[in-house]
């Protein structure tokens, strides 16, 4: 018999009830009742599958002191890495805790004014398949589970860009105006030279060269304040998490372009084509 893995779904579950079977029908009966709609319902009610303890005591534990950011990446991270046989189980128990900070994010960022318990709920389950889908994986994915009903992107739109224009555009063109003369001859060339790519969208790169201390990260921080002024997006990241911090915004080059940390000939990057960061990338403006 070919081998199913446990995340093939139904496939699985058809592996795991066909010793003995006579026909479908009878692999979706269990003690003589009604055939059971699904192979997975039917290979939980005979007993077949090993039950979740060990990710509800996780879950348990978690939501006394994580956030409800952290507890939808530990839920993703059930989905995708311990082969959980029933998913919707943990979700119905848990969503109060998952979605408890989904509420004030909708009526902050007015996407829904007063969301309803459901709205919270389904908003979940899109960020969710958010989360999933940086791996290409996705909900509809796990057979079980529910699918988001609301169309979410529409209202929502690419969550990346939306964090990167964030900025309030009259605050940082000031910053500019005071940051820009205070540049010495040198990284006043390097910032015109740079200023000048992004307008013309040469596609140029630059390596910006020179002993600690002289100024090449306020060179940065004043190319952030002057494009962001312009509206425009700049993306600031670093190898190291020391490093980012000293850029607005930064974050490792690592986990925003989602480099390998073991790299060799035939190494990628894994963005998927369709994803919000690979949006974010089609549109951003200056890489620093």
């Amino acid at each position: 018999m070919y081998y199913a893995h446990p995340s093939s779904g139904e496939r699985f579950y058809l592996c795991t009830l066909l010793s003995g079977a006579i026909s479908f029908e009878d692999l979706c009966t269990v003690n003589g009742g009604d055939p059971l709609p699904t192979f997975h319902q039917a290979c939980l009610a005979r007993g077949l599958l090993e039950d979740d303890n060990e990710w509800r005591q996780c879950l348990q534990e978690a939501s006394h002191m994580a956030s409800g950011h952290q507890l939808r990446n530990l839920f993703v991270t059930i989905l995708w890495d311990c082969s959980s046989s029933d998913p919707l189980a943990l979700w119905l128990e848990f969503r109060v805790h998952i979605c408890d900070d989904l509420q004030h994010a909708l009526h902050s960022r007015n996407i829904v004014c007063d969301p309803t318990e459901d709205q919270v709920f389904d908003y979940g389950l899109y960020l969710i398949d958010c989360i999933l889908g940086g791996s290409n994986k996705f909900l509809r994915d796990y057979h079980t589970m529910p699918l988001p009903q609301n169309y979410w992107a529409a209202a929502v739109g690419n969550r990346l860009i939306a964090k990167q224009r964030s900025y309030d555009i009259d605050e940082q063109a000031q910053l500019a105006v005071q940051h820009i003369p205070t540049l010495n001859p040198g990284q006043h060339s390097a910032f015109d030279a740079i200023c000048d790519a992004v307008t013309t969208q040469s596609g140029k790169t630059f390596f910006l060269h020179g002993p600690g201390g002289t100024g090449k990260t306020y060179v940065y921080n004043t190319l952030c304040h002057s494009l962001h002024g312009q509206g425009k997006i700049v993306l600031c990241v670093a190898s190291s998490g020391i490093a980012s911090l000293l850029l607005i915004g930064g974050r490792t080059s690592h986990s925003t372009l989602k480099i390998p940390i073991e790299i060799h000939e035939s190494s990628t990057c894994a963005i998927p084509r369709n994803s919000d960061l690979a949006e974010l990338i089609c549109v951003t403006d200056l890489v620093i």
